[in-house]
């Protein structure tokens, strides 16, 4: 009979500290059964597992990109209105959704940011315009402030029907309760589809407005850049 997989955590773990820990890697996989992903550059090259491993074919496995660009492009192409890029976009990926899913989350954490640091509870911070009134101030959730506009908005399009909803819904309101969106998303052993996939586009091209609105116009890709940047020089300098 074959070990469920269910509660053996799946690691990642870079070839330099690899070599130098091979011995405990090994140790690990014969003992809990889990898989040990080798990763060169943040992607999976090589695996340890247990003789009697069976892989999870529907995972969806994501995880923190190098580089969010190709992201960054997607969203700011749409909130330019250039949806042209949306096709060749998604045509280009083919079966490699988690690749954008892994790059939008990493989006969303930073755009989300400077909201969630100034509420203990993590809602965001709305200020409608009412002739200046002092009451103006009001706190909403991160997903009350999405979900809504992208439930909406799904009626009539032919990108996505919304069944992705559910999903997207559940991580923001994960992030807001701290958690990280890519361990939470591969938590959920669904395969990321693509109406799925639109709906963490829709998600992101959302904050992202919402951010220049309150903001002002190019906050959202001045994060977005800045997050790139600091992914590409400092988070993989010692990996």
């Amino acid at each position: 009979m074959t070990e469920d997989r269910d509660d053996k955590p799946d690691l990642e773990v870079g070839i330099r500290e690899a070599r130098a820990t091979l011995r405990d890697l090994i140790d690990q996989v014969e003992r809990d059964g889990a898989v040990v992903y080798l990763t060169r550059n943040g992607r999976r090259a090589a695996a340890l597992v247990a003789p009697s491993f069976e892989p999870r074919t529907d995972s969806p496995k994501i995880w923190v990109p190098r580089s969010t660009r190709k992201a960054i492009g997607l969203v700011e192409a749409m909130l330019t209105s250039n949806s042209e890029l949306m096709p060749d976009i998604l045509e280009e990926l083919g079966e490699r959704r988690g690749d954008l899913v892994g790059e939008l989350a990493i989006l969303i954490t930073v755009l989300y940011a400077p909201f969630g640091q100034l509420s203990t509870d993590g809602d965001v911070f709305v200020f409608p315009m009412n002739n200046g009134d002092d009451e103006a101030e009001r706190r909403i959730s991160l997903e009350e402030l999405i979900m809504p506009r992208l439930f909406r908005e799904r009626h009539g399009s032919e990108l996505y029907t919304g069944e992705g909803i559910p999903i997207v819904a559940g991580g923001l309101w994960a992030l807001k309760m701290g958690e990280d969106l890519h361990g939470w998303r591969n938590s959920i052993d669904v395969p990321i589809s693509g109406d799925e996939l639109m709906t963490w586009i829709s998600a992101t091209i959302l904050l992202a407005d919402f951010t220049n609105t309150i903001l002002g116009d190019g906050a959202a890709q001045e994060i977005m850049y800045r997050s790139d940047e600091w992914l590409r020089d400092d988070f993989w300098a010692d990996r």
